[in-house]
């Protein structure tokens, strides 16, 4: 079991991470910056993370992580009979949490971009791979793009507002949907 001491201190060091990010943007993060945030000295942050990349890396991973455990649901609820507004239901619940415990990180962790580390790259890769493993072989590049855009564009919609939309919402905004291709 992980000492609670350390816990804090990893959750203090986080806080300190995002806040600075959001305000400063990451280019102009430092570790000092990030001990004197997190009222701790530079070595305590050292004993955690390799530095600042590393810190966003570990953070980014706890997303993804938790992005995945969705996706890994929708897999498995392609085998039943669902309705749209029926699968959103049995996704709300880990979406929502989600959303709760990580939407700050979220948002500053898509102002990074670095050659080796974009998370919304990183969210969209695991959409593919899921709609990949939904859809089988057959999956076209098409599919993929246009599946991956909109559950990015309903991630985007979650952080903005934080909260999905009511089930009458999805589906007057389908069925408007609909139409519009008609």
């Amino acid at each position: 079991m992980t000492d609670l001491r350390v816990l804090k201190t990893k959750r203090a060091i986080q806080d300190a991470f995002v806040d600075l990010v959001l305000t400063e943007g990451f280019e102009r993060v430092t570790v000092s910056g990030l001990a004197r945030r997190a009222m701790i000295n530079r070595q305590t942050f050292y004993t955690h993370y390799l530095d600042k990349y590393d810190l966003a890396e570990k953070l980014s991973q706890k997303v993804v992580a938790g992005f995945g455990d969705i996706a890994q649901l929708r897999i498995q609820l392609i085998q039943q009979e669902l309705t749209v507004i029926q699968i959103v239901d049995r996704l709300r619940p880990g979406l929502t949490a989600l959303i709760k415990n990580y939407r700050r990180p979220i948002l500053a962790l898509r102002t990074i971009h670095l050659n080796d580390f974009d998370l919304t790259q990183q969210i969209t890769d695991q959409v593919k791979k899921a709609t990949s493993q939904m859809l089988g072989e057959s999956a076209s590049p098409f599919e993929l793009a246009v599946v991956s855009g909109v559950v990015n564009s309903v991630f985007n919609y979650l952080l903005e507002y934080n909260s999905l939309p009511t089930d009458e919402e999805i589906a007057e905004g389908l069925t408007r949907i609909k139409d519009f291709f008609k």
